[in-house]
């Protein structure tokens, strides 16, 4: 498990890859992929509109099944880690690195749990933080001279 100077709790991600380190404007250039480019552009600005595009244009056919969907997710993380937890403060870092990993494996089509929902949970969360923690978003120009906002422990 990873604390995080806010409290927040999360799962350990040691072994899963950091998918927030690949070079997605490279991916960009060798996949076109309309998710991964939001992603990117994200990254390079800090601005969280990007991923409100992205899920304005994933969420369209099936807006309430998602919703519904997601929030499951919330009440998962709930019953393990207490009632929004998240909203403790995440480094969006962390959610931008599950959201890609999630987004990977629903395309390459892993079944072992509902990825598409879990990548797009990590955006709504990722907005969230933005709008509401600014400081988190390691992204933003404003915070990125700032110390890495990523200290936690494993536990």
């Amino acid at each position: 498990m990873r604390t995080f100077d806010s409290g927040a709790v999360r799962d350990s991600n040691t072994g899963k890859g950091r998918c927030d380190l690949l070079p997605l404007d490279v991916v960009c250039d060798v996949v076109n992929d309309n998710v991964l480019a939001q992603i990117h552009k994200f990254k390079e600005d800090g601005d969280y509109n990007h991923l409100i595009d992205l899920l304005k244009n994933e969420i369209t056919d099936n807006t309430y099944d998602d919703l519904l969907g997601i929030s499951d997710r919330f009440e998962m993380g709930a019953i393990k880690y207490g009632d929004e937890n998240w909203k403790k403060g995440i480094p969006v870092s962390v959610y931008v690195d599950s959201g890609i990993r999630h987004y990977l494996k629903y395309k390459r089509g892993d079944e072992d749990e509902p990825h598409r929902i879990a990548y797009m949970w990590n955006m709504l969360c990722c907005i969230w933080t933005c709008k509401h923690n600014p400081d988190m978003n390691v992204y933003d120009a404003k915070y990125k001279s700032k110390e890495d906002v990523i200290l936690n422990k494993e536990c």
